[in-house]
């Protein structure tokens, strides 16, 4: 099957053309304009033309890789369902609802893709990156809990005491992550009500940015000086969203993938002014400068790990690759 495609080219950039385009669609889907009436009949047409498309590509695909068929069903109707709440008059909630599902479909098509394209034939074809649309709780969240974390473990809590809760917490992860797989009903419970305001589309069907991020901070309360794994904390709360916020607003200048030269300079500066900030009010025992120079070198080996964190969450890279910077700078 996967050597019939192979062989395929037009109908391989068919494939990665729609599902281009079906993550641009998505994405635009999740902040819907319902007071620009020229909007919401662009984007119903949009709908259309994109599921008649998905029909013509689905036909082209159930003799020789039936695979992918299910995805692009799933595809069709959720084009169709947005347009049918566009048509409708529907609520931004109702439609947010709808671009999750549409997000989830490209996803699923994104893994089905993938695993097609595993022959070599396929090095040379376009990268289907995942769906991040804008999530301004998301966030937010990532804020809190970094603030949260950092205050407890140096207001309340040992290392020693940490590490326990740490790993009480990891493992709740790990059974989380367990069940969801066996239980599918367990997993759209999780996905659609619990973590539905913070979860990003591709974690549906794979581990979570929470269990990455809570294996980092047991690795680095375990094995890093307070003030070094505080600082691993921080950075990634104030570093990511920083990188979000402006990179999605003022990113035209791509610096790797999807990742632009303006989002990894607001990490950096993120990242080093609350180093600097932490630093300072712990008092630690640094000159001025090689102050900075911690500053600096952890904020920017933090955001390169932000950037190419492919494979393994930056949710559990960012802070490991910043503590273990600031525990040389902190000779411990």
């Amino acid at each position: 099957m996967d050597a019939m495609v192979a062989t395929d080219p037009s109908l391989r950039e068919a494939l990665f053309q729609f599902a281009k385009d079906l993550e641009a669609l998505a994405m635009q889907a999740h902040r819907p304009r319902l007071r620009d009436v020229e909007w919401r009949l662009h984007f119903a047409s949009a709908c259309d033309e994109l599921s008649v498309r998905a029909q013509a590509v689905r036909q082209s695909l159930t003799e020789r890789y039936e695979a992918l068929g299910p995805a692009l069903e799933e595809t069709i109707g959720c084009l169709m369902a947005y347009s049918a709440e566009l048509a409708d008059g529907a609520t931004v909630a109702r439609l947010r609802a709808k671009a999750q599902t549409m997000s989830e479909t490209y996803e699923e098509l994104r893994r089905r893709l993938k695993r097609v394209s595993g022959t070599r034939s396929f090095i040379r074809s376009p990268r289907l990156e995942r769906m991040k649309p804008v999530n301004y709780r998301r966030n937010l969240f990532h804020v809190l809990t970094g603030l949260g974390g950092a205050g407890v473990y140096e207001f309340l809590l040992t290392q020693s005491q940490a590490v326990g809760i740490l790993g009480v917490l990891l493992s709740l992860a790990v059974t989380f992550e367990v069940s969801r797989r066996i239980w599918p009903a367990w997993n759209r419970i999780l996905i659609r009500y619990l973590f539905r305001d913070v979860v990003r589309p591709w974690e549906k069907k794979r581990p979570n940015s929470a269990s990455w991020y809570t294996l980092a901070l047991l690795i680095i309360t375990a094995l890093t000086p307070k003030l070094a794994a505080e600082i691993g904390v921080l950075c990634l709360a104030f570093g990511d969203p920083a990188a979000s916020i402006i990179g999605r607003k003022w990113g035209a200048l791509k610096l790797y993938r999807r990742k632009s030269v303006v989002g990894t300079l607001a990490f950096v500066a993120a990242a080093t002014l609350v180093t600097i900030g932490l630093a300072l009010a712990k008092s630690a025992p640094l000159s001025p400068l090689a102050l900075v120079g911690m500053a600096v070198t952890v904020a920017c080996a933090a955001a390169a790990a932000e950037l190419f964190s492919d494979v393994v969450d930056d949710n559990a890279t960012v802070p490991i690759t910043a503590a273990c910077i600031a525990t040389l700078w902190l000779g411990a």
